[in-house]
């Protein structure tokens, strides 16, 4: 069938992820030494891949309130995940950036960020080179063309379904967007150029580590302490939805040393009832939390989000580090500026266990379903379980995702029986979809899934059930 090609290895061993030196301009004295923290022992891929954006909602409400916050003058900006903190830092007028994750895929992108930045005229500039960039060294290009993968990107697609995202085929294609995302860096010549003069300065420091290093961390707090720098604001993304039980006094640690001044904000994402749903973000005030924990802002739901976790490894802390103790931030201490919690309330109410799920029960068979079709879009995206394949993965989730939507309306309905049965087809279909024409003799990921996932979650109904319901 396709006589001139071999079938792509099922296996691809990746290099470690270089560190690149810094060249072309004088190093700022504190990002040298905040540099020093990157943790050269965190080199191989986590498998997540790269977000050049964010996939959350609610930036446009997020840009509102970081507006009704009074700034703190040359503040320092603290974030993980890619350049969705430059958005932050331009809407804040960030003086100092330190970004961190624990991919070091994602320093090695935004230092090629940093370089093209300072190197284009303007933003449309910009936007073309980084294009090119993201093109040239996509991992799925490179694997395609059997060449040296030392310096490759594994991209985290932006599934979000906004209609701004509607031609979206490639990862390049989304920087375009940038230009009508209103809450984007690249938006107008302001928020580039701020950018690009902290650049330009060598104010953005890029590190690698895990956010439960509360050692290291603690350590950078004082650092910038020490120099009169002040943190305004720090994002995490939905990070605590990965930490482990045990591993949640690392990770507040972490979050107190980050926000030891009252005035500090904190921009997390929540989910809703699924782990794998739309994420949601949220800004907090920390030095107005009215008696409310960091415990119970980040893991009070915990309950739920556990039982419909996707499967995905959770962060684990480094056992030698112990850090200086430090008291919750929780003290009720009157401000001007009221805390902004656009999705939680202050008394968090304790979240009641999920009822057992009853197997002959509609609504409880609905949700199986639709969490069965979250997980599996979730492995597409992130390329879980042994995928190697890059491209076309939008059309198939958007293909699962409108059965999701149709099963979302059908909870109160009697769906047993033969609907049940058509809908399970319908999810078969959608899955046995291949993306790679090389792979014509492979059965997809999606589809042994969705076998897999059917026989262990969603029992079978049986014969005197569904006669009573005819």
């Amino acid at each position: 069938m396709f006589p001139s090609q071999e079938p792509t290895p099922d296996v691809v061993v990746r290099p470690p992820v270089p560190r690149l030196p810094i060249k072309g301009i004088q190093q700022d004295a504190l990002s040298k030494r905040i540099r020093g923290y990157d943790n050269v022992d965190l080199k191989e891929p986590t498998g997540a891949g790269v977000f050049i954006n964010t996939n959350e909602w609610g930036e446009n409400e997020t840009t509102l309130r970081l507006k009704q916050i009074d700034m703190i003058q040359k503040g320092c900006h603290i974030g993980f995940s890619g350049w969705h903190n430059f958005d932050i830092m331009a809407q804040r007028n960030s003086a100092r950036g330190i970004i961190c994750d624990l991919n070091p895929e994602n320093a090695l992108f935004l230092h090629h960020v940093l370089i093209n930045l300072r190197a284009s005229k303007n933003r449309l500039d910009f936007i073309q080179n980084i294009k090119i960039y993201i093109e040239a060294y996509e991992i799925g290009r490179l694997i395609r063309l059997r060449t040296d993968l030392t310096l490759s990107i594994s991209f985290s697609p932006n599934v979000k379904d906004d209609p701004i995202y509607a031609n979206w085929t490639h990862y390049a294609d989304e920087v375009d967007v940038e230009l009508k995302r209103e809450t984007s860096w690249l938006f107008n010549d302001e928020r580039f150029e701020h950018i690009k003069k902290l650049a330009m300065t060598d104010k953005i420091a890029l590190i690698t580590e895990n956010i439960l290093a509360s050692k290291t961390f603690v350590q950078i707090a004082n650092l910038l302490r020490d120099n009169a720098e002040q943190i305004d604001t720090v994002y995490i993304s939905n990070i605590a939805h990965y930490i482990a039980d045990k591993d949640q006094e690392s990770f507040i640690k972490t979050i107190q040393a980050l926000s030891s001044n009252k005035e500090t904000i904190l921009i997390d994402a929540i989910n809703g009832k699924y782990a794998s749903g739309d994420l949601v973000q949220r800004v907090t005030q920390v030095g107005v939390l009215p008696q409310l924990s960091l415990q119970q802002l980040f893991f009070a739901d915990r309950s739920v989000i556990q039982e419909t976790q996707p499967s995905v490894p959770a962060l684990t802390a480094q056992s030698d580090q112990e850090p200086p103790s430090y008291a919750l931030l929780n003290d009720p201490v009157p401000r001007n500026n009221p805390i902004v919690q656009p999705n939680i309330q202050p008394n968090v109410e304790p979240v009641n266990e999920p009822d057992p799920i009853v197997p002959h029960d509609n609504q409880a068979r609905v949700k199986i379903m639709i969490a069965i079709i979250d997980k599996i879009c979730f492995n597409i995206t992130h390329q879980s379980n042994g995928r190697r394949t890059c491209s076309n993965f939008k059309h198939k989730v958007n293909l699962l995702k409108n059965i999701k939507m149709r099963l979302q309306g059908m909870e109160d309905n009697n769906l047993l029986g033969d609907a049940e049965n058509n809908i399970i087809k319908e999810m078969r279909k959608a899955c046995a979809q291949k993306r790679n024409a090389l792979h014509f003799w492979a059965q997809p990921h999606s589809l042994r899934e969705l076998e897999t996932l059917l026989k262990e979650e969603l029992p079978p109904i049986e014969a005197s059930v569904l006669k009573g319901t005819q």
